[in-house]
């Protein structure tokens, strides 16, 4: 048999099995085709590279874990598991959803995320052993927040870590998936399921990284258009290279260049938080190339526009119903931090179409009040307890 068995397991009936081969991986994928359900997490890392990188991938069914090595294995053998109907039961599920599509090439097509379902029953983004205390009343192991997941062999200790994130997954989820349905919230926690995974993590556009640096944001003139080209340079070659963007320049060295506009090596070598190290293999002459470009450019890049609610009594009323949303989740048994923010509120009384608010299950809960408090329809006044009360207007 391929497949590895190790009996170190975070439960007595669950059997560890290591996937450290193209073969085991094949013969994995053929036994898990047969089931209806697969919890799925992810172990990664990401200080050293522009991509999370995928250090270990869990899988779980009844009794086993499987724990395959992305880097002993082609991960794309993985696809005909991610395209198949299988639901796949994740927590916290946006983060590795982008990981496994990037390692695999596929995206997983049906899934379930017991942190955003949890907050359909009024449990704020719990973390995966907070929900397990909750729910199946067990101690999951502690999570070392300096593990190396890169490391090979990995200790019996980091693969009972890894085993137990999958180990108890499909039971949790099917006793949020009860409650959901009691509450006919099921189809509503569906839906927010399907509109999270559709927000892709993608790379940050060059043309725009100079908007993330606040010492570029304020810069006027030239040295801002010398900012948005030297910041476009390190982000490609930053994502070509697959390492952070501060390993070519800081932050604060792109502003400094930009605002010093060096046009030789000399002078490039003066401006503050250059290393002559970082200026090896054209380094230099790349971001003088940049500098150039950024001179050029017709225009002087704009900032883009800060909501602010507008003027101070806009900005008293959206507080206003902002502290009634947060209330109204309260009594409903719902994560306020998944139906609205405070931007969200403020697009809807703005008349914005495109509010997460003016729509869907949030509309349905919050949103057509939040407009008919808009329209006069309601009004926001005090109640016992120091309660907000929405009440009608037309009577």
């Amino acid at each position: 048999m391929a497949l590895a068995e190790n009996h170190i397991s975070p439960e007595e009936d669950t059997k560890i099995i290591w996937v450290g081969s193209d073969v085991a991986c094949v013969e994995m994928v053929k036994i898990l085709l047969d089931y209806s359900e697969i919890a799925v997490d992810t172990e990664f890392h990401r200080e050293k590279t522009y991509y999370p990188r995928l250090a270990l991938l869990q899988l779980g069914v009844a009794g086993l874990a499987f724990l395959v090595d992305p880097f002993r294995v082609e991960m794309t053998l993985l696809a005909p598991l991610f395209e198949s109907d299988i639901e796949f039961v994740f927590h916290a599920l946006e983060q590795d959803l982008d990981i496994l599509e990037r390692a695999c090439g596929v995206r997983a097509k049906v899934f379930f995320d017991t942190q955003i379902a949890a907050g359909f029953i009024g449990l704020s983004r719990p973390s995966l052993a907070h929900l397990a205390d909750r729910l199946l009343g067990i101690e999951l192991p502690k999570a070392d927040r300096l593990s190396d997941w890169t490391q090979r062999p990995l200790t019996d200790a980091q693969k009972s870590y890894a085993a137990s994130d999958v180990a108890h997954l499909l039971v949790m989820k099917a006793k949020i998936s009860q409650e959901l349905e009691s509450a006919g919230r099921l189809n509503w926690a569906l839906d927010e399921f399907e509109h999270v995974s559709s927000r892709r993590k993608e790379p940050t556009d060059p043309a725009l990284a100079w908007q993330k640096i606040k010492e570029c944001r304020s810069l006027k003139g030239s040295a801002r258009k010398v900012a948005k080209s030297v910041a476009q340079w390190r982000e490609e070659r930053a994502i070509e290279l697959d390492i952070p963007p501060r390993y070519l320049l800081s932050d604060l060295t792109v502003a400094a260049v930009a605002q010093l506009a060096p046009k030789t090596k000399q002078e490039l070598l003066k401006v503050r938080g250059i290393d002559p190290r970082q200026i090896t293999n054209g380094a230099d002459v790349n971001i003088l190339d940049a500098v150039k470009e950024g001179l050029l450019l017709d225009k002087v890049p704009e900032i883009p526009h800060q909501n602010d609610d507008g003027a101070r009594g806009a900005g008293a009323v959206v507080s206003l119903c902002l502290a009634w949303l947060s209330q109204k989740c309260n009594d409903e048994r719902f994560d306020s931090t998944i139906v609205g923010t405070r931007e969200d509120v403020a697009q809807l009384l703005a008349g914005d179409k495109e509010s997460r608010l003016a729509s869907g299950w949030r509309y349905e809960l919050v949103g057509k009040q939040l407009m008919d408090i808009k329209l006069a329809k309601l009004s926001l006044t005090g109640g016992s307890g120091g309660k907000i009360v929405a009440i009608s207007t037309e009577d």
